[in-house]
């Protein structure tokens, strides 16, 4: 059996997507365009706007016043427009001063007080010190240095004196300075107030002994042995000076502490 009459006998199946046979040309895009055309031309005529003439008015030409003085119109204004000027309340009047006697301006440039000093012509060598010998130096710097001393005795015991407004004001109850140091202290000086009726309110340290440990031990302790102590009342109001301690042997240890001389004040 040929294949032929086997395709004959099939029965046509329609496609899903048989686009072949439904595509055809679109009457109805000329129809819309013609249908725009006309509803365009429609609107151009029934909306025309018909633009009307304008009409200018011309400028009115400027109008020139002159205020003339002489006019007895403008006499008033004119008047009133003196009074008001500025420059009548912003100037000031000047008067002649009589027999004033006229100075000559002497510049202080004109006249030469200090000679100018110049640079020599010749200008000497700069002296330069001698070289010192490398092994020198070496045993100067591995030398040993000598011992610190442990302790300074002074050649005179404490002295406590008063100067400013205390100088010459004696103790009631003197200070009594019980301090030991084992390296070298400088004098100190402190600064007291005192009220009238002698007790001392303020103590500042003015110059401290030293830098060490034992001198600032040794200005605390004698700075709270100021405090406690006192000097003769007087009237008036509080009076400031200064205490100036001169450290003695007791400090270091030489002697037993003492009552701390008082210098410049009754004994």
């Amino acid at each position: 059996m040929s294949a032929e009459p086997a395709a004959a006998e099939q029965p046509d199946v329609p496609l899903t997507f048989a686009w072949w046979e439904t595509r055809t040309f679109p009457r109805l895009l000329p129809v819309f365009i013609v249908l725009s055309l006309a509803a365009n031309a429609v609107a151009f005529f029934i909306f025309q706007v018909n633009t009307a003439p304008t009409a200018t008015i011309p400028r009115p030409a400027p109008h020139v016043y002159l205020l003339s003085p002489s006019a007895p119109e403008n006499a008033a204004f004119m008047n009133w427009l003196a009074a008001e000027d500025p420059a009548l309340a912003a100037g000031q009047a000047e008067a002649p001063a009589q027999g004033l006697a006229t100075a000559t301006y002497l510049p202080s440039f004109g006249t030469t007080r200090t000679a100018a000093r110049y640079l020599p012509r010749e200008i000497s060598a700069m002296p330069f010190p001698s070289g010192r010998d490398a092994m020198e130096v070496i045993r100067s710097a591995t030398a040993e240095a000598p011992a610190p001393q442990k302790s300074l005795v002074a050649m005179a015991e404490t002295k406590l004196s008063l100067s400013g407004g205390l100088a010459g004001r004696a103790w009631t109850t003197r200070p009594v300075i019980q301090a030991k140091s084992a390296t070298p202290l400088g004098d100190a000086q402190f600064l007291l107030g005192v009220t009238p009726r002698g007790e001392v309110q303020y103590v500042f340290l003015q110059r401290p002994s030293g830098d060490s440990a034992s001198a600032q031990t040794a200005d605390a302790v004698a700075a709270r042995a100021l405090a406690a102590a006192s000097l003769a009342p007087v009237e008036g109001e509080m009076a400031w000076g200064f205490a100036s301690i001169a450290w003695g042997p007791e400090i270091y240890g030489n002697t037993p502490p003492k009552t701390a001389g008082v210098a410049g004040s009754a004994k």
